[in-house]
């Protein structure tokens, strides 16, 4: 699982098996990614965390 919120994570999302965009990243981010999660204000990071790690 990888996670980010930028154009410059797209190259790190095409390595994992699961790459995860922030809610906040744009929509061409997004595109990128197998799941979307809320923004980091909402606690996204810890949402992807609870769904795919623990």
């Amino acid at each position: 699982m990888a996670v980010g919120d930028g154009l410059n994570d797209v190259s790190m999302f095409n390595l994992v098996g699961l790459p995860v965009a922030m809610g906040n990243a744009s929509e061409e981010v997004k595109r990128y990614a197998g799941f979307v999660a809320g923004s980091l204000a909402d606690d996204g990071l810890a949402e992807a965390i609870e769904r795919f790690v623990l």
